[in-house]
Order: C-alpha cells, then sequence, then structure tokens
C-alpha cells in the first residue's frame, strides 16, 4: 500500500530504530513530501520522523525483524481482518488493519 503510515505510528517506528530512506516524512505533525533525489536523513530532526508507506513498514517488519504481516478481505461480509496474538481482529479498510497489526508488532513484539 502506498499509503504513509500515521503519525502516532511513525513516532513509534522511530523510537524502534526505522532510519530507512522514505518519500516523505512528518513535520511538526504534517506530511511533507520529498523529491527522491533528497535523502530523508537531511531533514530528520528531533521534530520530524519518516513517513514511510504501509508497504514499507511490512517489508521492514519482515526484513530486520522476522515478522511477516497480513491482512484478509472477506469479499462476502465485505470487511478487512487480521490475525494476532491469537485472535482475529476486523476493520472497515485495509489501511485500519495494517496499521493495527504494525502498531501490535512495534509495542509489544519489538522491543
Amino acid at each position: 500500500m502506498t499509503t504513509p503510515v500515521s503519525f502516532e505510528i511513525a513516532k513509534l517506528l522511530k523510537e524502534k530504530g526505522f532510519n530507512e530512506q522514505t518519500l516523505a516524512i512528518y513535520q511538526d505533525g504534517e506530511i511533507l513530501w520529498l523529491k527522491s533525489t533528497i535523502s530523508n536523513k537531511e531533514f530528520m530532526t528531533s521534530r520530524n520522523y519518516s513517513a514511510p508507506t504501509i508497504a514499507e513498514v511490512v517489508m521492514w517488519l519482515y526484513e530486520k525483524h522476522g515478522i511477516w504481516v497480513e491482512v484478509y478481505y472477506d469479499n462476502s461480509k465485505k470487511e478487512f481482518y487480521t490475525v494476532f496474538n491469537g485472535e482475529e481482529y476486523k476493520f472497515n479498510s485495509p489501511t485500519e488493519a495494517y496499521e493495527a497489526v504494525i502498531e501490535y508488532c512495534l509495542t509489544n513484539i519489538i522491543k
């Protein structure tokens, strides 16, 4: 998904060591889109956070921490769901589902 993560997720990612180049950052809580030729590291200050896409975070979780995140769609019920901590959770959108499982991983699995 090309949707950037929420500001809250971006802050958690920074705490957990996410330091990948992205095309956007949060500056004072607002998205700032960068030119692809400019490194976001030039913009990293205590008030700025990388704003990776959900897809970038899914791959980072897998590549750096061995965690694979999946979201499923139930066409008959028109809802998205994911399973974490042994339980199934239902959501209205894929963004909500991915952000919930990403937040769970960042707060409960990655130390």
